[in-house]
């Protein structure tokens, strides 16, 4: 199965023997599940729960799944020492990460640091945007596995742009590789995972030329800072869950090293760091296998 969703390519693999009638009604309903997502908390949507939020600056009876991931990223934010921050929205929009794609950057303004949360209203600041393109991959992998396993699948994996769950093909591991943050057509490792997850950040892919400036820019900003991470190229993360997977690779990428440590042991992952002198970082029991 292939499908487009939330502003990546996603590729999800059966190993188990299904008929095709019931194999199409699965990817119907998956197919389904992703555009849902996007169409609740995609900020590019103008209709979305996120978009009304950033509008607004409040919402009211907010789902427990929204507030879930708000909780998240606040939870992260916390971990990471403020490096990490849901309200990276209005910085990107700042930078030219905007609903039109402008990639222009625009005169910058204080960003407030400002999300309260009720059972009954979700409330940000009057300069405050909420973006959740740090959680939104793995939560949806998540909601998908259970999806998939509900309807009896036992062997799958589910890919979404590189942030990946996987059972196993009939009980034997999968391998996955590493893409090259250097050259995007190489690849710089593999891994083999079995009932695990693995996720990845990098500026290589999501980045793009600042009309205004010429200044290179992506979507990993230090929200201590408010500037992109110039030290760090890629991260790749392993974990027993997506989201948590998904959130720390963003955490470690934009948080300093010091903090490494700290946040592997909050969401308990291992971690590989590939620096920009083509150096990394590895913690102990990550498994993959590098060939720099």
């Amino acid at each position: 199965m292939t499908f487009q969703g939330i502003g990546t390519h996603w590729w999800i693999k059966i190993f188990d023997n299904f008929d095709e009638d019931y194999f199409q009604q699965l990817k119907l309903q998956v197919n389904f599940c992703i555009k849902d997502f996007e169409n609740l908390y995609s900020r590019f949507i103008s209709t979305s729960f996120i978009s009304r939020l950033n509008i607004n600056k409040y919402l009211v009876n907010p789902s427990e799944e929204l507030i879930s991931l708000l909780e998240l990223g606040i939870s992260t934010n916390k971990v990471t020492k403020g490096h990490f921050n849901l309200t990276v929205g209005k910085i990107l929009e700042n930078m030219g990460y905007d609903s039109e794609y402008s990639f222009q950057s625009k005169e910058e303004i204080y960003v407030e640091d400002y999300i309260k949360i009720d059972k009954n209203n979700v409330v940000i600041g009057p300069n405050t945007k909420i973006d959740l393109g740090g959680i939104g991959k793995g939560f949806l992998i998540n909601k998908l596995k259970l999806f998939l396993e509900k309807a009896g699948v036992r062997y799958y994996f589910i890919n979404g742009g590189g942030d990946i769950y996987a059972t196993s093909n009939k009980g034997k591991p999968i391998e996955f590789v590493l893409e090259n943050p250097f050259n995007l057509s190489e690849i710089i490792g593999k891994i083999n995972i079995k009932n695990q997850s693995i996720a990845s950040s990098s500026s290589s892919r999501r980045k793009w030329i600042d009309l205004k400036n010429g200044v290179t820019r992506n979507h990993l900003v230090n929200m201590i800072t408010k500037q992109n991470i110039t030290d760090v190229v890629a991260v790749y993360v392993q974990g027993n869950n997506s989201i948590s997977a998904d959130i720390s690779s963003t955490a470690i990428f934009v948080s300093p090293k010091s903090l490494y440590l700290e946040i592997s042991n909050f969401f308990h992952i291992e971690y590989l760091v590939v620096l920009n002198d083509k150096t990394y970082l590895k913690s102990k029991n990550y498994t993959g296998e590098l060939f720099i």
